[in-house]
């Protein structure tokens, strides 16, 4: 979704300041804490104050609530940026569409550890999935040169998507995960994030089956609580 600045906004680049106009567009990633993360292309991902954009306005103009079933931000952002490991072929990003919740497995995918995981994942992918139809996982990985992955994908092959190796670092840091290691986060289509799994609990098909199924459990009866309330006023 593109959002436009409704007031100048400067940010500093090696103590020197640099200004983006008012009525400049870019492309919004998320809201965090009254902050709208934004990709301004050649200006590069900005936390903008929420009031400097024309998000209130656009709100206060809308006829109806989003609703859930509409694409979240992030997902939309990030759809077209995953190919297939067994054939290499590009992920189509209808093939987002369904999804709600999102897993991502941030990872060295050639790494003892990262091959580790992705057998302890891929026991437990097929009955999350029967389980959860709008749940996807994904791959970003954390190689330390993007000539690896693809080599070390070989050695590994995961069931789901993975990210296009030079992209997975701008990515990395867009999404906010702050993440070093091998780490798994779930996150709703809009970017909540409803739980994380260290190195540890990726390794283990009980804990990632037992930790994924509670924190989607307890979104849609929050969500379910949510509706019921909106629908009662």
């Amino acid at each position: 979704e593109r959002v436009v600045l409704v007031e100048d906004f400067t940010y500093e680049v090696d103590d020197e300041s640099r200004q983006i106009s008012a009525g400049s567009r870019g492309m919004l990633i998320r809201i965090e804490q009254g902050e709208a993360i934004m990709d301004f292309g050649r200006d590069g991902i900005r936390a903008v104050p929420v009031d400097m954009t024309d998000i209130p306005a656009s709100l206060e103009n809308e006829d109806e609530l989003k609703t859930w079933e509409e694409s979240g931000h992030i997902l939309s952002q990030i759809s077209n940026k995953f190919f297939w490991p067994d054939n290499m072929d590009k992920v189509l990003a209808q093939h987002f569409v369904p999804v709600d919740y999102l897993f991502i497995v941030y990872q060295d995918v050639g790494s003892e550890s990262g091959i580790e995981a992705t057998d302890a994942l891929m026991e437990v992918y097929p009955d999350i999935r029967a389980v959860f139809s709008q749940l996807e996982f994904v791959t970003i990985p954390l190689d330390e040169t993007t000539e690896e992955v693809l080599p070390d994908l070989k050695g590994s092959e995961p069931a789901w998507p993975v990210m296009l190796p030079f992209l997975a670092p701008s990515y990395t840091y867009v999404l906010h995960h702050d993440v070093t290691e091998q780490t798994g986060v779930l996150m709703d289509k809009n970017g909540k994030v409803l739980a994380r799994l260290d190195e540890a609990e990726l390794c283990s098909p009980e804990t990632v089956l037992r930790k994924v199924t509670l924190a989607i459990r307890e979104d849609e009866a929050l969500r379910e609580k949510m509706n019921a309330g909106h629908v009662s006023n």
